[in-house]
């Protein structure tokens, strides 16, 4: 569920950037007018923004191709790899939204992509739990039936 609270806090920090015009303040990918960090207190906005964003990328990215490795071909495999295509669209997205000065079918497609994100990330936190919880009732189940024959063998 972190990951879900980081991605709220990306949206958070996303709507400040929004709202305070600040999203014009870079004219750049990655540096913000030539610096990694500028002096208007707007591009510190925008420069936190990407930083944060590169964060939650770099996790989702992790957590989901390691969900992918450890349970290959089932519905968390095809989630995880959901959510590292739609990194990978949101990076664009984002970064078409400056060159193209916030016109709105980037950005529009930007804030649609970030809610898809987060449903696929809170998909992912759900689905996670209850194949764990499958997982150890089979062993479980397993462990008992082989007690059961175990038992049987006993007392024949």
């Amino acid at each position: 569920m972190a990951q879900e609270i980081r991605a709220c806090g990306v949206s958070i920090h996303s709507a400040i950037v929004r709202h305070t015009a600040s999203g014009l303040a870079c004219f750049g990918v990655p540096l913000c007018n030539d610096e990694w960090w500028p002096a208007h207190a707007g591009a510190h906005l925008q420069m936190l923004h990407r930083f944060f964003a590169v964060i939650l990328g770099t996790y989702v990215i992790v957590v989901a191709a390691t969900v992918r490795r450890r349970a290959p071909a089932t519905r968390v495999a095809r989630l995880g790899g959901l959510a590292i295509g739609l990194v990978l669209v949101q990076i664009t997205l984002g970064v078409l939204s400056v060159y193209s000065m916030l016109a709105l079918l980037p950005v529009t497609l930007h804030l649609g992509v970030a809610a898809l994100l987060l449903v696929c990330n809170v998909a992912l936190a759900y689905t996670l739990p209850a194949r764990r919880l499958v997982a150890q009732a089979s062993a479980a189940g397993q462990e008992g039936s082989a007690r059961v024959g175990e038992r049987a063998r006993a007392f024949s």
